[in-house]
């Protein structure tokens, strides 16, 4: 064996993964952050089946008919029907708008800010991971 080659292969990089904790993502340092966070949390709770669709509900009713939208919408194309696991996540998105049908006409109404004609012009939903929405779409709707 040549003495520069290693006897062994280097381990491969580990795959990185998503934080556990959104406030690992956005500590509370001020109140971008904290709004980042809740809807995070909001959004995760929704995908991940951690939130039951009440807590969600709760949470979305008092939400900007915006981020209403974003939230949807990105469910809807970050998960498209192709995606492995994607039955599952909409499937939650529809318990949480089954149990409160005005939720979705809160998203329609959120559709029509000028905000969303700038993002869809801009990004492409698939192509953003969900601490990417959150950080893009609350600056804007709170800056």
């Amino acid at each position: 064996m040549d003495p520069t080659e290693s006897e062994q292969d280097p381990a491969p990089a580990p795959a990185p993964e998503p934080p556990a904790d959104p406030e690992d993502v956005y500590p509370d340092t001020d109140e971008f952050a904290r709004e980042k966070r809740e809807t995070l949390v909001l959004l995760r709770g929704i995908v991940q089946g951690l939130a039951d669709p009440a807590e969600s509900d709760r949470k979305l009713e008092a939400a900007d008919p915006t981020l209403v939208y974003f939230l949807f919408r990105w469910i809807k194309k970050y998960y498209h029907r192709d995606q492995e696991g994607a039955d599952i996540v909409r499937a939650r998105l529809r318990e949480v708008t089954n149990a409160n049908r005005g939720l979705t006409r809160k998203a329609k109404d959120g559709e029509v800010d000028p905000i969303v004609e700038w993002f869809e012009g801009n990004y492409r939903y698939r192509e953003l991971s969900a601490e990417q929405l959150v950080d893009i779409v609350v600056e804007k709707l709170e800056g």
